[in-house]
This record gives structure tokens, sequence and C-alpha cells, in this order.
């Protein structure tokens, strides 16, 4: 199982819908895969660092960007396509702000994209997460599709294509 594999299965596994889902085999599989998963997911998770500059900077950002931000009538940013929009007035003055900012820091913002490459490669190699596994006849008669996929990563007779 690669490192961004951990990531995805423990969300899944922390969203997963356990009605129905019963013997004492899968669920001490599913109990035990899903809190080794949460603590293998922490630890990834926490692997990347940035410098606390980038951290500052990106603070100063979103400050920056509330200021050329479009607000409706109560405060509040507008948000179209899950994204919140710029304000049509500002929208030059904050594209070049963000041209001036990003050449002032060019050295940081290419040292965070190594970081971030570094951190890309790091989630596809492989995870030392030990699967608790389960058997196929072990799985009750009737579950769900949404269930079997999100557990079958712990099915021994199980090999997704």
């Amino acid at each position: 199982m690669k490192n961004v594999e951990v990531l995805g299965n423990a969300e899944a596994l922390k969203k997963l819908d356990l009605t129905g889902i019963a013997g004492i085999k899968l669920s001490y599989a599913i109990i035990s895969n899903a809190r080794a998963l949460e603590a293998e997911a922490k630890n990834i998770t926490e692997s990347i660092k940035y410098p606390q500059e980038y951290t500052d900077l990106k603070e100063k950002g979103r400050e920056q960007f509330k200021e050329h931000a479009l607000v409706d009538d109560k405060g509040e940013l507008v948000i179209e396509d899950n994204k919140y929009v710029i304000d049509p007035e500002k929208a030059k003055a904050y594209d070049t702000l963000i041209t001036a900012v990003d050449a002032e820091n060019k050295g940081l913002l290419e040292k965070v994209q190594a970081i971030e490459e570094e951190y890309n490669t790091f989630l596809e190699e492989d995870s030392t997460f030990k699967v608790v596994a389960v058997k196929l006849s072990d799985l009750p008669e009737k579950i769900t599709p949404v269930q079997m996929a999100t557990i079958s990563f712990m099915v021994k007779e199980f090999e997704p294509e």
C-alpha cells in the first residue's frame, strides 16, 4: 500500500457506515486498521514541514485576498462555483500585487515547490503499514457496495485491478 493510499483508506474508514456489518473477525480488522491507519496518516501529513516565513506569507496573502475580494451586502465574501470571487474593480491591483509578491519571494517559493515535490514522491512510496486482513468468507452476506469498496484493501481474496 502506498502512502497516498494510507491517507485515502484512513479517511474512508472514518466515514464508513458500519450498519449491518457483523462478525468478530471483520469488526476486529476494521477497528485495528482504522486505528493504525489514523496514526500512520497523521505521521504522513505531519511529515511535510513548511518554513515559518512561508506560513507567514500565506497568512499575509489571505489578508490581502480578503482586501481585494468581492463582498455581499452583509460584508461576507462572495462564493461562486465553490470559489471566492475577486472584486472586478480590484482585480488588476490584486494581480499586480500577487506578481510582485511572487517575484519578491521567488527563492522561498522555489524552496516550497521542492518540499512539495519531495512530499509527493514520498506519497507514492510504499508504506510500512501492515494490514489486518480478513477472508472474503468472513464478510457478512449483506454488505453494500460502498462498504465493500471501503474495506476491500483488507480482504485477502480481493485484488483490485
